[in-house]
């Protein structure tokens, strides 16, 4: 009896609370959905055998875990809109931030504290008042039911308010637009958050739907999303008429449409990870690479030191097999440099795998050296008498031998319209690789020791990214890392536990290269809500410059088309990003995947919001080449590094084997910052085209007509004219990237299985990582972290061996196609790579110290290359104040005379004891991409 009470009692609870459990009825859907008291229809919890404490688990477990998902729902129902005020001392902070980031200024190193900041942006109390005044009562006005508590932010430069209810925010927007409610004094820029993904669609019928303004911006049905309100103002409180117009066209600002989905960086090495992915994959396959041969179910892909032949074992959604081919062996051929191959492969030299295929590896290969020709050919019996086979020479016309066997050519991935004719076998960029290919030493960490300060980092995540922590662990134990140098934390929401592919695997790559990269570093996870004002990097930079001690160095791979926003959207972004330079903060930005453009797999020239600003470090992506020369056999490196097999870097492209097309640009707002300058006007001065015709491969297209006209031409729609030829832009405009870093085949851990990915989405967190050692060194040495690096990265480029130059390659091609057009690679800076790879032992020398001049840096920094120990100036600097700066400069004096004078004791070189293990991940033996460990 007690049994069957408790199951009545916790099985209304659960109908009322949790209706979707026993045939619910929703009323409405969406975020303020409320949800109808659902009734006992069918079913119980328990059978009525079940003893009373087995069914009181089980209600317990189904009650908690509706709980949890109403808990979760409630998460979800933030939307945060964001009221920015005018800040009358900007032009004086952006003169300070480029100050404090220039070493040889007076000021380096000199950051500001939040209180400092505060008082900088001089914005008054008044002004503060009144737009929280405003605020509350214009959300009054529009009608909300839920409590309006405004948040000033750290610098006083901004009113948040959070609400429950998407309805007040959208409301204020129109209602601002229309004239409704008056604009408020003093306020720059009005941004509100966008619907949750799925509102419109969830609503229900189509009448419902499209009879809510919000539902259907450009559109007469329910099909699109709104992604929130950008109003720009006036000081004087009006709306701003430039933009005013746009807006009234129902288009960008007004609607912020969501079909701009936020760019991730990145492409994963593998098929699709659902039967009826592989299944339509394998249908849009037929016919596709050959006009009349059958597609078979047959690829290839790389390994390390040789190639894996995979087939397909999908099935039709109707049941039946899309390969429904015999045969009892395969006769394989390939040919590498000048030596053609053949051999003969059984089932059972074929393994089954994940992914609904079977694999074979064929070894013995050399790396970096393109596999060609590669066919297979069926044998429906024995192969007869040949002992290898009669030579497989396949016409892909008709899919048939010259013995009448069927066969298929297989090839790369390439783009993804147009996959190339061969692939290329090459070790992943596992952590020695990278450690080699960025000059780390290994064992080098960013924590865990007296003598090695404690940094921290940051990877920065939106659109409901997710990873495991215990792939992590798996990360740090495969490279053989000891697990107390592992810290990640979380900061925003909870990272769901989704670890598909699409929703976990670029976010894990991030995570686990700068977490094993930077041992020893604080790690942050660091997310931001889709619906917290932009829920992009506006939002991610306000609740970063908010916090009173953010991590000090951020990497993000994500990015839109710098043209989707109005100019004053993009000032207060360059505000938010300059005020992190203030603080000591480095921002790491992703360029992008898909060559000129920086977002969509298009052609046309677009460039990036966050990599285009002046005040991150844009960081573009490279590969190895057989055609680069050798980087450890250049003069420079020679003694260090001595003789080696490994190439040099080119531009990581998918004309060459990569999945991606790392990307460069010019903004079409940003000026061209002072210290890039010259690196840029050698460029464009020693090049006779920018862009170039890109190298397309011989029998392939490029996608569009390749006119400079068209395909150059730059959108900037809330400008005029609303279009601009990049030509105009040249020297004239911040230039994208500012450095490079390895990009493809990095392996991750996803749910305990290997994946390999490519793109700037790896290159960023490399970076990042860099930076997170150089922060170790420097407090170490009793400096400051390193802050906008740009500046110093610049200065120091004139030093052989501090970049790998990378001079092979070009960006004209994206994720789908070649394109005609596009920046090569070239000596010194150039818009493909920036200005090259950073070597962090070199850098390490050249590190910048405060209160020396430019010219003392200089002298000391030749005087530690004579004595070759970079140690001994670690007292030079010290965090003195202003009162015993002329101390520290004296002792830098003494300290250079000494050196010169070979009389100094210098301390030895500080040693770090570990380094990577071999693991899996080092192996030269690779097992399938998604092999599980």
């Amino acid at each position: 009896v007690r049994a069957r009470i408790i199951v009545a009692v916790c099985w209304n609870f659960i109908a009322m609370e949790c209706p979707e459990r026993v045939a619910p009825v929703r009323r409405s859907r969406g975020p303020t959905a409320s949800l109808s008291k659902g009734r006992l229809s069918s079913g119980r919890s328990c059978s009525w055998g079940t003893s009373a404490w087995a069914c009181r688990i089980q209600i317990f477990a189904l009650a908690w875990g509706c709980t949890s998902r109403l808990a979760a729902a409630d998460e979800q129902k933030k939307f945060t809109l964001g009221v920015f005020l005018h800040t009358p001392g900007r032009m004086n902070m952006e003169r300070i931030a480029m100050d404090v980031s220039t070493p040889g200024s007076p000021r380096y190193g000199s950051y500001y504290s939040q209180m400092r900041l505060a008082e900088e942006t001089g914005v008054k109390k008044s002004t503060v008042d009144e737009a929280v005044k405003w605020l509350t009562s214009s959300l009054a006005i529009v009608g909300t039911n839920s409590s309006v508590n405004p948040q000033v932010t750290a610098h006083r430069d901004a009113v948040l308010v959070t609400l429950e209810d998407f309805y007040p925010t959208y409301h204020l927007g129109a209602a601002l637009k229309n004239g409704s409610v008056e604009t408020p004094t003093g306020v720059e820029l009005i941004v509100t958050p966008s619907s949750p993904p799925g509102f419109c669609e969830d609503r229900n019928g189509e009448k419902e739907c499209t009879a809510a303004a919000f539902c259907k911006w450009n559109s007469t049905n329910c099909t699109g999303e709104t992604g929130g309100w950008m109003l720009s103002l006036t000081p004087k409180g009006d709306l701003d008429g430039a933009d005013l117009a746009f807006l009234q066209n129902g288009v960008g600002g007004s609607s912020m449409q969501q079909r701009w989905k936020r760019r991730r960086r990145g492409r994963v090495w593998g098929r699709p990870t659902t039967p009826e992915a592989a299944a339509q994959r394998a249908i849009d396959d037929q016919g596709t690479n050959f006009t009349k041969a059958k597609n078979l179910g047959f690829w290839v892909s790389p390994m390390s030191e040789g190639i894996r032949i995979l087939q397909d074992v999908a099935v039709h959604p109707n049941g039946s097999s899309l390969h429904p081919v015999d045969w009892s062996s395969l006769e394989v051929a390939y040919t590498q440099g000048q030596v053609h191959h053949q051999l003969i492969l059984t089932r059972e030299d074929f393994t089954e795998a994940p992914l609904n295929a079977t694999v074979a590896l064929i070894g013995g290969l050399r790396n970096v050296r393109r596999v060609i020709h590669v066919a297979v050919c069926l044998n429906e019996g024995p192969p007869g008498p040949w002992q290898k086979g009669p030579g497989c020479h396949c016409d892909p016309t008709t899919g048939r031998d010259f013995i009448g066997r069927q066969c298929q050519v297989l090839g790369g991935l390439g783009p993804e319209k147009n996959p190339v004719d061969f692939v290329v076998p090459l070790a992943p960029e596992s952590l020695s690789a990278l450690q080699r290919h960025l000059g780390v030493t290994p064992g080098t960490r960013a924590g865990g020791g007296k003598s090695v300060p404690e940094v921290s980092q940051a990877v920065a995540e939106f659109a409901e990214e997710t990873y495991d922590r215990e792939d992590v662990v798996r990360a740090f134990e495969a490279y053989g890392l000891d697990l107390s140098m592992l810290h990640v934390s979380d900061d925003g929401p909870a990272p769901k536990r989704d670890l598909t592919i699409s929703a976990a695997a670029e976010g894990s790559l991030d995570l686990q290269v700068i977490a094993t990269l930077a041992p020893g570093a604080r790690t942050v996870w660091s997310s931001i809500e889709q619906t917290n004002i932009d829920g992009f990097m506006l939002a991610y930079m306000v609740r970063l410059n908010n916090e009173h001690s953010p991590a000090l160095v951020h990497s993000v791979s994500w990015g839109d088309a710098e043209g989707h926003y109005p100019p004053k959207f993009v000032e207060r972004l360059d505000y938010e990003l300059m005020k992190a330079a203030l603080r000591g903060i480095s921002m790491i930005i992703s360029t992008g995947d898909n060559g000129i453009n920086c977002g969509l797999a298009t052609c046309k020239f677009t460039p990036c919001i966050i990599g285009s600003s002046r005040w991150v470090t844009s960081v573009g992506a490279t590969m190895q080449s057989e055609d680069a020369v050798p980087y450890c056999r250049e003069e420079a490196f020679q003694s260090r590094l001595g003789e080696c097999e490994e190439r040099g870097h080119s531009v990581c492209s998918s004309a060459t084997g990569a999945l991606i097309t790392s990307s460069g640009y010019w903004s079409i707002y940003r000026e061209t910052p002072d210290y890039q300058e010259e690196a840029v006007a050698q460029y464009l001065r020693e090049n006779s085209c920018v862009p170039c015709k890109a190298e397309v491969p011989e029998g392939k297209t490029a996608q569009g007509d390749g006119n400079m006209t068209t395909d150059l031409a730059v959108d900037q729609p809330w400008m005029d004219p609303q279009t601009i030829q990049l030509e105009s832009l040249l020297g004239r405009r911040r230039a994208s990237p500012d450095v490079a870093a390895p990009g493809h085949r990095f392996p991750v851990f996803l749910n305990g299985s290997v994946v390999f990915l490519d793109g700037t989405s790896a290159s960023s967190p490399s970076f990042a990582a860099i930076v997170s050692l150089l922060n170790a060194e420097q407090l170490r040495r009793g400096e400051g972290p390193m802050g906008l690096l740009n500046p110093w990265l610049y200065s120091i480029a004139k030093h052989p061996g501090t970049f790998f130059d990378v001079t092979m390659g070009d960006i004209g091609a994206n994720e789908q196609d070649f394109c005609p057009w596009g920046f090569r690679a070239a000596p010194g800076w150039d818009a493909a790579t920036g200005l090259g790879v950073p070597h962090f032992e070199r850098l390490k020398e050249h590190l910048p110290r405060r209160g020396l001049t430019e010219a003392l840096q200089a002298s000391a920094t030749e005087s530690l290359h004579e004595s070759d120990q970079p140690e001994a100036l670690a007292m030079v600097a010290s965090q003195s104040p202003l009162l015993v700066r002329a101390a520290t400069l004296a002792a830098a004096g003494l300290v250079l005379f000494a050196l010169a004078m070979k009389r100094v004791h210098v301390w030895p070189r500080a040693m770090t004891s570990g380094g990577a293990a071999q693991s899996l991940l080092e192996s030269e033996d690779e097992g399938p991409a998604y092999q599980h460990f």
